[in-house]
């Protein structure tokens, strides 16, 4: 199992695009953001991962979500054919515990960005009433897209470390820090934008 810490500047229900974890400015000296745990759960054998064009349906097993639990993040990590003008996307499906109907949480949603997260709500979907947690637990999810490889599958969980332990204990000087907007710290940032890090505040960047 791999495990490493991203930061987030704001947790929501789905995160699909990078724009969704857009950093607010802090103003106290208080936490910053959240940080997350990422454990690898699932990686397929073989091109088991693959997509296609529409033409497969990966399913990523009900025991890679076994210690899964409301609040936990699900990322879906890409590796991306080559290609001009080619549309990356994926549609995500659960199914209902009894029946096994699908349930769709994305019908066509875009993975340029090499990657997919998805928060556990624990609130019902679909017609039968299951929470996504109940039916990730008794299924697993359920992937078609175009373009594009599943080559592994992490769950992250908010821990108390990190970023956010510096600033509680005391942190406070002119050592600036950047991550990239999936949370991932960067040594050099090139052109794009950035979360930076300085004197317990956090601020969108860009260059």
């Amino acid at each position: 199992m791999k495990k490493f810490k991203l930061l987030t500047a704001s947790l929501l229900m789905v995160l699909t695009v990078p724009q969704a974890i857009a950093a607010e400015e802090s103003e106290s000296g208080g936490t910053v953001s959240p940080t997350y745990e990422y454990t690898e759960v699932w990686v397929p054998e073989g091109d088991s991962g693959a997509l296609g064009t529409w033409s497969k349906l990966v399913n990523i097993p009900a025991s890679a979500f076994a210690d899964a639990r409301v609040g936990d993040v699900i990322r879906v990590n890409f590796d991306l054919e080559a290609g001009e003008d080619l549309l990356y996307q994926l549609q995500v499906i659960v199914k209902s515990v009894e029946e096994k109907r699908d349930v769709r949480i994305e019908t066509r949603t875009d993975i340029a960005q090499g990657y997919y997260c998805y928060t556990i709500t624990g609130e019902p979907r679909g017609a039968a009433g299951d929470t996504d947690l109940a039916m990730l637990h008794a299924h697993g999810l359920y992937l078609k897209g175009q373009y594009a490889s599943v080559r592994n599958v992490e769950i992250g969980r908010e821990t108390n470390t990190g970023i956010s332990e510096m600033i509680e204990n005391g942190f406070n000087s002119d050592v600036v820090e950047y991550y990239s907007i999936d949370g991932r710290k960067v040594s050099v940032p090139g052109k794009g934008i950035y979360i930076r890090v300085r004197n317990g505040k956090s601020q969108k960047v860009i260059f």
